[in-house]
């Protein structure tokens, strides 16, 4: 679709509701980017539109598609997923090898450890903040 027929249609009716259309394939916020980057402008002072104001002349800007400026999203990157993926897998195992080594020597030292007795501390700690003694 071409930015003056869209431009004739904002007349009438709001980018919201023309971005809906299914001619237009388009969202309405990539609508308004793609009026931006055409050179247009939404003036809210004096009498309300979209004005051009960018360089060049606005008929030939006019001629042209609205897909031309308007860009959908960023683009992916290309990625290989040619890789070895048993040394990817050997790498996992290594890794939870040492991960269940680190839980256990933590659980025998929490074990070997002499308990304390944390909770008697607090129970000293609330009364003596519930009766001031």
């Amino acid at each position: 679709m071409k930015i003056g027929e869209i431009l004739e249609l904002i007349k009438t009716d709001t980018p919201a509701n023309i971005a809906k259309r299914a001619d237009v394939h388009l969202s309405e916020k990539l609508l308004r980017k793609a009026l931006y980057k055409a050179g247009y402008e939404y003036r809210n002072s004096g009498e309300k539109g979209w004005y051009f104001v960018g360089e060049g002349d606005e008929e030939t800007v006019q001629e042209q598609l609205i897909y031309d400026f308007a860009t959908a999203g960023k683009a992916k990157a290309n990625v290989s997923t040619n890789v070895n993926k048993e040394s990817i897998n050997d790498t996992n195992q290594r890794s939870n090898v040492g991960i269940k080594r680190g839980k256990e020597q933590v659980k025998q030292a929490n074990e070997q450890s002499a308990p304390t007795h944390r909770t008697n501390q607090r129970y000293k700690k609330t009364f003596f903040i519930r009766y001031g003694c």
